[in-house]
C-alpha cells in the first residue's frame, strides 16, 4: 500500500521533482537441495528441499548534489512458520535494510556518502557487496570520495 501511495505522490507532482526518482525491484527465489549439509551424508538420512525467497524493493532519489536510497530487503523460507517461544524469541522470516545512505556532493570533486551501503572495489573481488547468498552484504560506512586530476582517492571507516 505505501508503494502505491509513494507512486501516487511522485505522479501529483512532477513539476516539484527536478531530479531523478528511480524504484528499483528484486524478486529471487532460490530452490535448494541439502543432502549432507554441514556434514557428511549418511546411509538413511533424506535430503532436505526448500525453496527460500529475497525480496528487495529500491528507492533512490538524485538531486544534483544529494542522493538518497533505501532498499529494504525480505528474506524468508517458502512454508516457514514463524514459531514464538516464551522469552518472545522467534525463528520469524528476516525484514531488513539492505542499503539506506545519504551521499552529498562537496563541490565538483569531492563526495561524502553515510550509511548501511555496498562496497565494490576491484571487480568487487577485494571488496563487494557478496550478493550470491540470499541476505546479501552490505556495510554500514562513512565513505569520501576525492578526484583530483589522474587521482581517485577513495576512503572509508565503519
Amino acid at each position: 500500500m505505501k508503494f502505491y501511495i509513494l507512486i501516487f505522490m511522485a505522479s501529483m507532482f512532477p513539476l516539484l521533482l527536478q531530479a531523478q526518482f528511480l524504484i528499483e525491484a528484486e524478486v529471487r527465489p532460490r530452490l535448494e537441495i541439502r543432502d549432507g549439509y554441514s556434514r557428511l551424508a549418511e546411509a538413511d538420512d533424506s535430503p532436505a528441499i526448500l525453496v527460500s525467497q529475497r525480496s528487495r524493493l529500491g528507492i533512490a532519489y538524485n538531486a544534483g548534489n544529494f542522493n538518497i536510497k533505501i532498499t529494504p530487503q525480505h528474506v524468508y523460507i517458502w512454508g516457514d512458520k514463524p514459531v514464538m517461544n516464551a522469552s518472545g524469541i522467534s525463528n520469524s522470516p528476516s525484514l531488513d535494510l539492505y542499503e539506506g545512505y545519504v551521499e552529498l556532493a562537496l563541490g565538483d570533486y569531492a563526495w561524502l556518502k553515510a550509511g548501511r551501503q555496498v562496497l565494490d572495489y576491484d571487480s568487487k573481488r577485494l571488496l563487494g557487496n557478496r550478493n550470491w547468498n540470499q541476505n546479501g552484504l552490505s556495510y554500514d560506512a562513512l565513505t569520501a570520495r576525492l578526484k583530483l586530476q589522474q587521482i581517485n582517492l577513495h576512503i572509508g571507516a565503519t
